[in-house]
């Protein structure tokens, strides 16, 4: 039941394999029902014909009652499969022979039968609780019809000559009951054979039907995940088809608006770097410039007073200036290092890691291949702030006393490995909506990677550390050029 609650295919199998059941034993009923009355017909209109022979060949041994000329027609009878007894009268009710097997008690009142017999003229069979009893009056021929011995024709017969005595067979139903049981057994078998065609047929009928579903819902969980190239193929003009029609222009809209939203986070952030950068340049040009003078003019006013208060005084104000130009350097730093604008990429990398290693005290290690990696200002700065936000989550998170950043060049690409040797990360977590709402998180690091035709990969394990590479395309010759 529960995965019938859940799984769409198996509601569908499920209720084919019913309708298939349903129709199968109907029909199966219906045709077992006609069947059986069929046999039911079959042997009456059996037992009728063999009662109209006897009677037939009866006719000299009754005209005569002579028991001779009874034995052999009555003998040839009782032969015949499930016949119980034969029974011959004359006209007036007399028995003039009779032939039984007692396998069971034979109750019919023969007066009322032959009575029937009399106002009939023709063949007749009464139905019993376990046989039947069909009876057949005697006619005397014609002398001059020598034919009819050698041509039986019943027709010809009972419209000459009166009546001269009565033919009765019993026939037990038993007989009936084996054919019926063979019956079934075919019908049954033949009704097995359709169930096993018709669930075959169910599991291919649900299983085309939803294909296309399932396929729906491999586009809807890849665009869960961020894979928005997939495409739902469509085969047919129906419902589904224009479904998958619209689900794939929605995926198309979807990836452009994807790609339009990456590029303007990566404009975003290439606006927010130069802002810091502006106003990192403008502390150090201005208040760092007036706090520097500040200091010296304060140098030369103590040299010249000769009060050793004021000269205290002029010392702690000295001394609050140097603290202000050191947090002012510190935030100047913080915002935009000068050391990625006047001396590239890996010196500022070599920079950041001296900066975690001497402010936290993890032992960090800078290693370069020294080739040349051209990059684009966007590409450089999203870079530097990936690998300030991996050493930021090394020293928040990973409980790691050392780590490594490794750069180097591979045809024209850039490749980052930054490891440690902390506790590890749980990777099933990093699309979570807690790691989403970092801003410089592993998703979003991971999201403007693919913006710069970049992506990231992470190995860890609880207990053994994590190791995270970034790869992004350097800029080629002719974009140099450009």
């Amino acid at each position: 039941m529960k995965l019938f609650s859940k799984d769409f295919k198996t509601k569908v199998f499920i209720k084919f394999l019913i309708l298939i059941i349903t129709i199968s034993f109907s029909f199966t009923a219906i045709f077992i029902n006609h069947q059986k009355r069929s046999l039911t017909d079959a042997l009456i209109k059996e037992g009728l014909s063999l009662v109209k022979l006897l009677a037939y060949n009866l006719r000299l041994g009754v005209f005569s009652e002579n028991p001779d000329f009874l034995k052999n027609p009555i003998e040839g009878v009782m032969q015949r499969e499930g016949v119980l007894s034969v029974q011959v009268y004359t006209v007036d009710g007399r028995l003039l022979s009779s032939k039984e097997n007692f396998q069971k008690a034979d109750t019919e009142k023969q007066e009322k039968a032959i009575e029937i017999s009399k106002m009939s003229n023709s063949p007749f069979y009464l139905e019993g609780r376990d046989r039947f009893a069909f009876w057949a009056p005697i006619i005397s021929g014609d002398r001059e019809l020598s034919k009819e011995s050698l041509f039986y024709n019943t027709e010809s017969f009972y419209k000459k000559g009166p009546i001269i005595g009565f033919a009765r067979i019993s026939v037990s139903k038993e007989i009936l009951t084996k054919n019926f049981k063979s019956l079934l057994l075919k019908s049954l078998l033949i009704a097995s054979i359709f169930l096993i065609i018709g669930c075959i047929t169910a599991y291919f009928v649900a299983k085309n039907v939803t294909k296309p579903l399932n396929q729906l819902t491999e586009g809807v969980q890849a665009i869960e995940k961020g894979e928005l190239a997939l495409q739902i193929p469509f085969k047919t003009n129906d419902e589904i088809g224009r479904l998958a029609i619209a689900f794939n222009n929605m995926a198309e809209s979807l990836k452009e608006r994807e790609a339009e939203l990456r590029s303007m986070a990566s404009e975003l952030s290439l606006i927010e770097e130069r802002e810091r950068r502006q106003i990192a340049t403008y502390l150090h040009d201005h208040i760092g410039q007036t706090l520097a003078i500040s200091k010296i003019k304060l140098g030369a006013l103590r040299e010249s007073l000769s009060s050793t208060d004021i000269a205290g005084s002029l010392d702690e104000i000295e001394e609050l200036i140097n603290q202000v130009i050191q947090q002012m350097r510190s935030l100047t730093f913080e915002l935009s290092p000068p050391v990625l604008y006047e001396l590239g990429f890996e010196p500022a990398v070599e920079w950041l890691t001296e900066q975690t290693r001497e402010k936290h005290g993890i032992l960090v290690d800078f290693k370069d291949d020294k080739q040349p990696k051209p990059m684009d200002d966007k590409v450089r700065i999203f870079l530097f702030q990936a690998i300030r936000e991996l050493l930021m989550n090394i020293v928040k998170h990973s409980k790691a006393n050392r780590a490594v950043v490794s750069i180097c060049r591979d045809g024209n690409h850039l490749r980052i490995a930054v490891e440690d040797n902390g506790i590890g990360i749980d990777i099933s977590m990093i699309d979570s909506p807690l790691c989403k709402k970092n801003k410089f998180g592993l998703f979003s690091i991971r999201e403007r990677l693919k913006h710069f035709g970049g992506h990231i990969k992470i190995k860890s394990e609880i207990g053994h550390g994590t190791r995270i590479f970034l790869e992004a395309p350097l800029r080629t010759t002719e974009n140099q050029r450009g």
